[in-house]
């Protein structure tokens, strides 16, 4: 069966909806432009998860595309399209009006990502950037009205990355577990974010 608009599941206590993309692939072409897009926590499964909205790898036509096909909320959190690249919608973004826009980007890459209009594009919408290239693996929770971005791990450290152990699931366990202890997470149904290297 092909995943499309509309759909809707649950990972855990946060549910999710396929915005994107649309049944009918009329003018879109396979590649970045069709993918998934999905938004979590936007419903009454789980009182107190982030809200949080994927945007993949999707170009600024296909944003405006999506934002003409459905409601797009605000939300706590964003992933940043296409590793930050300048293809993109700022209306999205104002419209998502994200707290925090997790963006994953490989250190020193050729392409120059992310770039200044993008970075720009969330100063303008008060949207705090989180970087894969700069903050390693993040951990994102709950903190009450708004996103807590926990400082407890940062793989980006090399104190961080010698407790923590070399595999992304370590890490996790270990920032959860130091996360909880600080006060960071407040309750057995935070939702937790782990945004990994890419180039």
């Amino acid at each position: 069966d092909q995943v499309r608009q509309g759909d809707t599941g649950a990972l855990g206590d946060t549910g999710w909806e396929v915005l994107w993309p649309p049944a009918r692939m009329t003018g879109i072409e396979p590649g970045n432009d069709a993918s998934l897009i999905f938004l979590f926590g936007d419903d009454d499964r789980c009182n107190g998860c982030l809200t949080s909205l994927f945007l993949g790898d999707l170009g600024q036509e296909s944003q405006s595309r999506l934002m003409g096909a459905v409601r797009i909320p605000q939300v706590d959190v964003v992933k940043v399209a296409h590793h930050g690249s300048k293809d993109q919608s700022a209306r999205l973004y104002q419209q998502a009006h994200a707290t925090i826009g997790l963006i994953g980007v490989g250190a020193e890459n050729e392409y120059g990502h992310p770039t200044p209009e993008l970075l720009d594009i969330l100063t303008s919408t008060g949207t705090t950037a989180v970087r894969t290239d700069l903050d390693g693996i993040a951990l994102l929770a709950a903190g009450g009205t708004s996103p807590l971005r926990t400082s407890v791990c940062s793989s980006a450290s090399t104190t961080s990355r010698a407790s923590c152990g070399r595999s992304a699931g370590s890490f996790a366990r270990h920032c959860i577990t130091s996360a909880a202890r600080a006060g960071g997470m407040p309750g057995r149904r935070s939702a937790i974010g782990v945004a990994s290297s890419v180039s």
